[in-house]
């Protein structure tokens, strides 16, 4: 199932970034910057990521963590959002074991275009008081500009953008600014038609506080637990060259590369890591005349690190890849099929095999608009250079420890699902209804442990099985001289944990489990599922455009996250009461309007959590009162 996130989605709401362009993705999660789709991920901090994250086609996980950096994607010269739910890996090899979410940046359309987007933000005070550290003389804020040219000049385009963030926030110590420019080029080389180069490049600095637990349930819940706090700052880059030959018989031959960089420095200055992850890639796409389509290719990515969390060691890794992929269209009949294999590398320290994966799907026309589909797909996950080696403290009291026995993670991903399309002259839409099953081994998490400290240590914890239900709805309606849009859905997941309950590994038993858990039986075991998963998620927006005016709106709705890790409720000062005392889920509203004051200027309000509800994704930290923010946008 492939998700794709509205335009007008992107620019409307004010989203400072990727995360918050996502934001209305209906199952998708992301926990402190940590992406689950499906239930597919839950919350361990260090663990790289299971959605692996492309730009432009190419993946942007840091070499040494493999996580997400979701300030540095270019926002403001994104024209699509693809979000790929499920296993991915048999075409975007490890990191894609939970999905892919490919991110797309535009070019000229033939026309000179210059846009500039300004806004200021405040932070409301939080319905209780007590949570309130700041006093008259100052009030958290977060303010930013976008600018984005885009230009032709002969046979090369030129596409600019910057981007400046402040967040000066409601968390004590979790303050953000970053600044952001990027350029990209496309030059079409006239005497040998078909050939393209290309030469892109991204480039960040920023400031960031971190902020892991709050100091008590109440009058410090927005301050950091003693200890746990840091600052850093952050330089970022990545150069992309690519050259491209799309011939009129042999099809299109593609070559990439990557080099995408990052450097951490303390309040000091020092630099306490660099990693450098180098990808290439040679991809070959060519249709036959009887309508099928062959995608191969080799890759490989090279990473290099160092860092203070692993000191005297210069660690480098190397994953070469080779693919295929095969798609064939029978009349109204739309069959794949895929497959990979990878090795992850580090000299004679440690050498892992993929083994052969395999992808398989059948998408069948049965009706003028109707679809029924079926895919199977198997998907692996290397553990992370951080995972591996990474030895730290998180205070005084609790290290972490690293674990060089991990094993790959790997993955298999059934779904069924029937997609009706909506087509008239005043209606364009679809209504998408999918059950899922995923299957994990060797899931990656950090598990407690004590012996003459306490610590925390990366353990393959066993087998997992998550199943659910998805309905998605999206659809644009004209009503006279106005238009309504709609994009949302609703998801229902079990995600049993097969380790703490073995008996679950039989379908009998855990389909019993599915139907008492789903029917919110009051006396179910918790430790049958997995941790940090909500069972029910709806997400659903709406907006109503008519002239130059735009009102919208959007609810979001968790249920109460069921299973955490027993020893924060130790570790976070108040967890257990404020758990007991908000155990209903959550449920936020958005609301946004905009107005076009004339050609190419528009002005707009936005206020994300308008109820100024409390509300705690995961544990040890809530998430944003009320927030209140003006823009202004220039295109011209």
């Amino acid at each position: 199932a492939i998700d794709v996130v509205q335009p007008y989605l992107i620019q409307n709401t004010n989203a400072p970034d990727l995360q918050g362009s996502l934001a209305r993705i209906p199952s998708l999660s992301i926990l402190d910057g940590q992406a689950s789709i499906r239930g597919g991920s839950g919350y361990s901090y260090g663990t790289g990521s299971r959605v692996q994250l492309l730009l432009d086609g190419m993946p942007l996980l840091s070499g040494d963590l493999s996580e997400i950096w979701w300030s540095y994607v270019p926002i403001e010269t994104t024209s699509q959002i693809e979000v790929v739910k499920g296993a991915s890996s048999s075409l975007y090899g490890s990191g894609a074991l939970n999905g892919v979410i490919n991110v797309r940046t535009g070019w000229p359309d033939g026309t000179k275009k210059t846009n500039i987007g300004i806004y200021q933000g405040v932070y409301s005070r939080p319905e209780n008081p007590l949570y309130q550290w700041w006093d008259k003389t100052f009030t958290p804020t977060n303010s930013g500009a976008f600018v984005s040219a885009y230009r032709t000049f002969g046979n090369l385009d030129v596409v600019l953008g910057g981007n400046y963030t402040s967040d000066k926030t409601y968390l004590q110590n979790g303050h953000e600014q970053h600044v952001r420019f990027n350029v990209k080029s496309k030059y079409q080389f006239r005497k040998v038609p078909g050939l393209v180069a290309t030469l892109s490049g991204n480039v960040q600095y920023q400031q960031q506080g971190r902020f892991f637990f709050w100091d008590n349930d109440t009058t410090g819940i927005y301050k950091p637990l003693a200890g746990t706090e840091s600052e850093d700052r952050y330089f970022l880059y990545n150069i992309d060259p690519q050259l491209s030959y799309l011939g009129k018989k042999n099809g299109l031959h593609k070559i990439q590369a990557r080099l995408f960089h990052n450097s951490r420095f303390d309040d000091n200055n020092f630099q306490t890591s660099t990693s450098n992850l180098y990808f290439t890639e040679y991809r070959f796409q060519r249709m036959n005349e009887k309508g099928g389509t062959v995608n191969t290719g080799l890759s490989n990515n090279y990473q290099q690190t160092f860092s203070d969390l692993y000191p005297g060691l210069s660690l480098r890794t190397m994953n070469p890849a080779v693919y295929f992929q095969y798609e064939q269209k029978i009349n109204k009949l739309t069959l794949v099929a895929g497959s990979r294999v990878e090795w992850n590398l580090n000299g004679s320290v440690y050498s892992e095999f993929s083994k052969p994966i395999f992808r398989f799907g059948v998408n069948q026309q049965i009706g003028i608009n109707s679809f029924l589909r079926a895919s199977y797909g198997e998907s692996y996950r290397f553990a992370s250079i951080a995972e591996k080696y990474v030895e730290a403290e998180l205070n005084a009291l609790v290290k972490i420890r690293p674990n060089l026995q991990l094993n790959s993670e790997e993955g298999t991903n059934f779904e069924l699902g029937f997609k009706q399309k909506f087509r008239t002259d005043k209606v364009n839409g679809y209504a998408d209804l999918s059950a899922f099953v995923l299957e994990y081994t060797n899931l990656i998490e950090y598990t407690f442990g004590y012996d003459s400290v306490i610590y925390f240590q990366p353990q393959n914890i066993g087998r997992a099985r998550i199943s659910g239900v998805e309905f998605n709805v999206v659809g644009d309606m004209k009503i006279r001289n106005s238009t309504i849009s709609i994009f949302g859905g609703y998801t229902v997941v079990y995600a049993g944990d097969l380790s703490s309950d073995t008996t679950q590994i039989g379908w009998t038993s855990y389909l019993n489990n599915v139907g008492e858990y789903i029917a919110h039986k009051n006396n179910f075991d918790t430790n049958r599922i997995l941790k940090y998963r909500n069972r029910d998620q709806v997400k659903f927006d709406a907006q109503w455009a008519a002239g130059d005016i735009q009102v919208g709106g959007t609810v979001y709705f968790n249920s109460f996250m069921e299973r955490i890790d027993e020893i924060f409720t130790v570790l976070i000062p108040g967890l257990t009461d404020f758990r007991e005392k908000f155990n209903k889920g959550s449920t936020t509203f958005d609301v946004r309007c905009s107005y076009q004051l004339k050609d190419g200027l528009s002005l707009s309000l936005v206020s994300r959590n308008i109820m100024n509800t409390v509300v705690s994704a995961r544990p040890g930290i809530l998430d944003a009162p009320r927030n209140t923010s003006v823009r202004l946008d220039i295109n011209f």
